[in-house]
């Protein structure tokens, strides 16, 4: 009648695994039953022996920590050990996907929130797994999807102003121009919403740069560092008189620092046209 059948202190009747040792009493799903006698100790509904042949852990319903139960990601054919495997459907444990949203899987700067279910360059790889996301050769952590480092690729960089950033957009290096950096020779500040200002291909590859556009008589009218970041871009507009310019033609002499840490000078023209 007031048996203890395992000697653990606790009587058969309100013992919840009477049989084995006094480590029983640990119910890691609350279900009354003690995880020495649970076949199931998280309750996910997969088998501890399951558990420990895959090698998730039989203890914690998500493994890797990405939201999803790892008895579903087993059924989605994705892989539990593996926070950047699976599907965004499955994802049901709150606390865990808030976690997640801000880490970032393939390691671009983008959080994973943002790169959720997008596969931009339709190569069959999501954007949350894929290092180059528009398929241009140029790696999406190196066209500046992020300038100010907070994981919201809202101020991605945007050289051409069309609303796409770069590292959604393809942008190829120019076979024959010198580190891929491509001058446009025109510009037409009508407000149409093309070559409305100078675009220069690729310059976020290279911040430490510097451009001066002068006229005919060698007046500068527009100088800058670190062009095209933030909006800073040559729109037509004298800098110093915030006129809009002549048609004509101008010169640039532009500078920047290549890969290697050469500085590289080059000079052209441009022509605004209204």
């Amino acid at each position: 009648m007031w048996d203890d059948d395992d000697n653990d202190g606790i009587l058969d009747e309100d013992d919840n695994c009477p049989l084995t040792s006094n480590s029983d009493q640990l119910d890691t799903d609350g279900d009354g039953l003690g995880d020495a006698c649970d076949t199931d100790d998280d309750n996910d509904g997969l088998l501890d022996t399951e558990e420990i042949e895959i090698g998730t852990d039989p203890l914690n319903i998500d493994t890797d920590t990405d939201g999803v139960d790892d008895y579903i990601e087993v059924l989605d054919e994705t892989n539990p050990l593996d926070s950047c495997s699976l599907l965004r459907s499955s994802q049901s444990i709150t606390e865990n996907i808030l976690i997640w949203n801000n880490e970032d899987c393939d390691g671009d700067g983008v959080f994973n929130f943002f790169e959720l279910e997008l596969d931009t360059d339709l190569d069959g790889i999501d954007n949350l797994n894929d290092e180059d996301d528009d398929g241009d050769q140029i790696l999406t952590k190196d066209e500046n999807p992020d300038p100010n480092n907070d994981g919201d690729p809202v101020d991605a960089f945007d050289a051409d102003l069309d609303g796409t950033p770069d590292f959604l957009e393809f942008n190829s290096f120019t076979e024959g121009i010198e580190d891929g950096l491509e001058i446009y020779n025109a510009i037409s500040p009508n407000g149409d919403g093309l070559n409305d200002f100078l675009i220069i291909r690729n310059i976020q590859l290279y911040p430490e740069n510097k451009i001066l556009v002068f006229n005919r008589w060698n007046q500068i009218v527009f100088e800058t560092t670190n062009y095209g970041a933030n909006g800073n871009v040559f729109d037509g507009i004298h800098q110093k008189t915030k006129r809009l310019l002549p048609v004509g033609t101008y010169f640039y002499i532009f500078s920047y620092k290549n890969t290697n840490g050469k500085l590289i000078n080059r000079k052209g023209y441009l022509y605004i046209n209204n």
